[in-house]
């Protein structure tokens, strides 16, 4: 998997995960997470984004009200298989 994990907040205040320049391998169910702490390979504890919208290119995924960023400790934009329970790609979101 390569590309860039970003975090953007809207004018309005809120947030969407945007994975650009994205270029991975597809497969079954993938769906994108979005979970606290650095370097997550597993989904518990964290936000369901959807279904990952393409293996190319960029896309965006709005992040639901409420859910917790902590860009401090580091949370991970995960890309999920949920039929064989393995991760497909991960980045931690951090501010330094």
């Amino acid at each position: 998997v390569s590309g860039d994990a970003l975090l953007v907040r809207r004018d309005d205040g809120s947030m969407l995960v945007r994975l650009a320049n994205l270029d991975m391998d597809n497969g079954p169910a993938l769906r994108v997470h979005l979970v606290p702490g650095r370097d997550k390979t597993g989904p518990e504890g964290g936000a369901d984004l959807g279904p990952l919208k393409g293996t190319r290119g960029t896309h965006d995924y709005p992040v639901p009200a409420g859910t917790p960023v902590d860009l401090k400790s580091g949370t991970t934009v995960l890309v999920y298989c949920h039929r064989f329970n393995v991760a497909f790609g991960n980045a931690t979101l951090s501010s330094g």
